[in-house]
């Protein structure tokens, strides 16, 4: 038997990989899954044409979105914290000075509420790394059958490869439209300053819609609702991976468990774990195991399974900051719009003078979270008329980008008293100021285009905000304590290997999901012909 830890991307990447070899494989995850009461409702307007939704639904699925000035402070889906329910108890932690990086128990992880934004790693990106473009090129485009990407061709291909990608892309909102336009305008002054912009690469899926005709399949109904959950599952998840891996017969779902640690004698790897519904103990014992069970999840695991006694891992990030922005003209559309609130755009800075390293920036246009966000903030009742409301959510943009872990915080783990999982981020300066140098390029450029970047509203995360993290065991062709090697395996162990970001050498500004997927798939591809 195949063991696998952890159900959310990487983890399903890799059992796919195993299972399509014949290999019976058992997946073990923490089994939260999104409220029956909330599930049923989400099933009725699946089953819709989302204009015949009834308002008490759409209310029900948006769900209470929590704000500050620093923005959403924890994306639900439906309205539901599952992907995060239970971990402070059953995985107990102390932070300090990190933003809101945790273990997820939910089937599927955070890919139930992450963007969908999917890039490919190119060579800049893999410098540093002991794989190359080739080494990771056949296990994109597997991952690519069962995790289908939109997106079209632009300049972004010189720098982020599309094997397997769809040559189809979802229609951009009013907003967008006009801004893309005005961009492609003043293309050359964009690429003198450094910055290449393209459309998103998005995994999303027709859905499959059970008209009075019978099933149909069609694409986004352009509903507006993204960033609360798809009612029609057309935004990826690992757990649509699952369902496909469940009509395997060498394949068992093993949920409601969450592990602790691992023993590794001779050709059989152990775990030992709890369940979580009453705590009662839990052993499976397997000829390989694969760590796939998040960054932080992951990295308590091995701490409390290697022989690093009193060793901290140091896990890299890639800072999280995010701009708003005002266009000088008014694009309101308001709710009439058929738009996707997914990313609409995406934009990278490429000059060396702001980094050596490129910037992802990732540009949203309005949102029914942008209207929540400004009631909750008093800008909807106390200051705003009507009109001027629809003027404001007529211009607002938000970017939200990424740096290199080269120029990012990082944080430190290490396992205290009963194996409580300390967590402490190491601020970086250099970060601070190659975000202070790309604002004067973004000032220096998009105004010309009719879009004002509001600098002194910008957010720049703490450590781990945004969850792009990895690395705290990275892969290296000669690894020492606390890394692994080309095959995922920790130093000193054979049968034995970590398959999500937590091996990354390095956390690039680009998306990690579909390059941890890929390396998954890879490893599992690799062991399953041994």
């Amino acid at each position: 038997m195949f063991i696998v830890v952890g159900s959310g991307p990487a983890g399903v990447a890799c059992a796919m990989a195993l299972v399509e070899a014949g290999l019976p494989v058992t997946m073990v995850d923490g089994g939260e899954s999104l409220e029956a009461s909330i599930s049923s409702v989400v099933t009725r307007m699946s089953m819709q044409s989302h204009a015949d939704w009834l308002e008490a639904d759409r209310q029900l699925i948006q769900g209470k979105v929590e704000t500050s000035a620093r923005g959403v402070q924890l994306k639900k889906l439906f309205g539901s914290d599952f992907p995060y329910r239970s971990v402070d108890q059953i995985l107990p932690n102390e932070s300090v000075g990190i933003g809101h990086l945790t273990a997820s128990l939910a089937i599927g992880g955070f890919s139930n509420v992450w963007g969908a934004a999917a890039l490919q790693y190119g060579a800049k990106e893999l410098k540093g790394w002991p794989l190359d473009v080739d080494d990771l090129e056949p296990a994109y485009k597997a991952v690519s059958r069962f995790m289908p990407i939109s997106s079209d061709s632009d300049e972004l291909d010189s720098l982020y490869p599309r094997s397997g990608c769809a040559e189809r892309s979802l229609r951009r909102s009013r907003q967008a439209e006009a801004i893309f336009r005005l961009f492609e305008r003043d293309r050359e002054r964009f690429r003198r300053a450094g910055i290449l912009f393209g459309g998103p690469r998005l995994a999303v899926r027709p859905h499959v819609f059970e008209g009075l005709a019978g099933a149909e399949s069609v694409g986004c109904s352009y509903c507006g609702q993204c960033l609360f959950g798809c009612p029609y599952g057309c935004i990826y998840s690992a757990v649509h991976t699952l369902e496909r891996l469940k009509k395997f017969g060498n394949f068992h779902h093993l949920a409601g468990v969450v592990i602790d640690g691992f023993d590794e004698c001779g050709g059989t790897v152990t775990i030992c774990g709890r369940r979580v519904a009453d705590g009662e103990r839990v052993s499976l014992s397997g000829k390989k195991l694969f760590l796939a069970a998040g960054v932080v999840s992951t990295t308590r695991i091995l701490l409390n399974s290697i022989p690093v006694y009193n060793r901290t891992a140091v896990m890299k990030t890639s800072e999280y900051f995010m701009l708003p922005l005002l266009t000088v003209r008014n694009y309101w559309g308001g709710n009439s719009d058929l738009l996707h609130t997914l990313s609409q755009m995406f934009l990278e800075c490429v000059d060396d003078e702001v980094s050596s390293h490129n910037i992802h920036m990732q540009l949203y246009t309005y949102s029914d979270m942008f209207k929540i966000a400004l009631d909750q903030m008093g800008f909807g009742a106390r200051l705003l008329t009507s009109l001027f409301r629809r003027q404001l959510l007529g211009r607002l943009l938000v970017i939200q980008g990424y740096l290199h872990s080269d120029d990012s915080s990082t944080i430190s783990m290490s396992l205290g008293e009963g194996g409580v999982l300390r967590l402490v981020g190491n601020q970086s300066l250099r970060g601070g100021q190659v975000v202070r140098r790309l604002m004067a390029t973004l000032l220096r450029v998009l105004p010309f285009s009719g879009v004002i970047p509001l600098v002194p509203m910008l957010k720049v995360g703490l450590p781990g905000e945004g969850r792009h993290a990895g690395g705290a065991f990275p892969m290296s062709a000669t690894p020492g304590p606390l890394e692994v090697d080309v095959s995922c395996r920790p130093a000193g162990l054979r049968h034995v290997h970590v398959v999500d970001a937590s091996v990354f050498p390095t956390v690039p500004a680009a998306t990690i999901t579909l390059t941890a997927m890929a390396n998954a798939y890879r490893v599992g591809k690799s062991v399953a012909t041994e």
